[in-house]
């Protein structure tokens, strides 16, 4: 597991930040700018490289992912991930995972194994990360998916399944629409910080 890390104002939330398939740790960073500077973060870097491109899970193919291996890897960060929240967490008020694409992909399978401590996720355009098992028990989760009616990669229709299942296991979620393809546009920035926010 290798991240990047910024110790922040610990009145302010610790963000786990994950990127999109091609990117790196870095990616996100910049986000932070935008949605609060003063937070803490955490921001990781996908282990799985598919010809030069890196990713947080194996896929058979585009659109089509390898659920074994996603829930092995996901098993595997769960367990990690509870170590580096109690050393990072300290006084922060809550811990929020930020994910985009194939970063939002992983956070999404995370809340279907629900094993963390993380009561706050922004998902900026998931799809349904599994097609044998349904997400339960979630009550208290709440969970921002943004999502593009022409996003070529995450189709619209799976953002709109996944907001389904994780209302069904009991999450609050709140879904923000945008006219866009698959990149994360100004409006769309705006709204998912104006949602975080009033999570704190």
């Amino acid at each position: 597991m290798d991240y990047i890390s910024k110790q922040g104002d610990p009145n302010h939330p610790l963000y786990l930040l994950f990127h999109g398939t091609g990117g790196n740790e870095k990616d996100l960073v910049g986000l932070m700018d935008l949605i609060d500077e003063k937070a803490s973060y955490l921001s990781f870097r996908g282990d799985v490289n598919e010809h030069g491109l890196l990713r947080f899970f194996k896929r058979v193919r585009p659109g089509v992912f390898d659920e074994e291996d996603l829930i092995a890897r996901t098993a595997k960060y769960q367990e990690e991930l509870q170590a580096l929240i109690d050393t990072y967490q300290t006084n922060a008020q809550h811990v929020i995972a930020l994910g985009y694409s194939n970063g939002a992909n992983f956070i999404g399978s995370m809340l279907y194994h629900n094993e963390t401590r993380i009561q706050t996720c922004a998902l900026l355009h998931p799809m349904v990360p599994y097609q044998s098992i349904k997400p339960n028990a979630l009550g208290g989760v709440s969970v921002c998916i943004t999502a593009g009616k022409n996003d070529p990669i995450c189709p619209y229709t799976e953002s709109l399944q996944l907001q389904k299942d994780l209302d069904d296991a009991g999450a609050k979620t709140h879904l923000i629409t945008t006219d866009q393809g698959h990149s994360i546009g100004q409006e769309e920035l705006a709204q998912v910080k104006t949602w975080l926010h009033s999570q704190y």
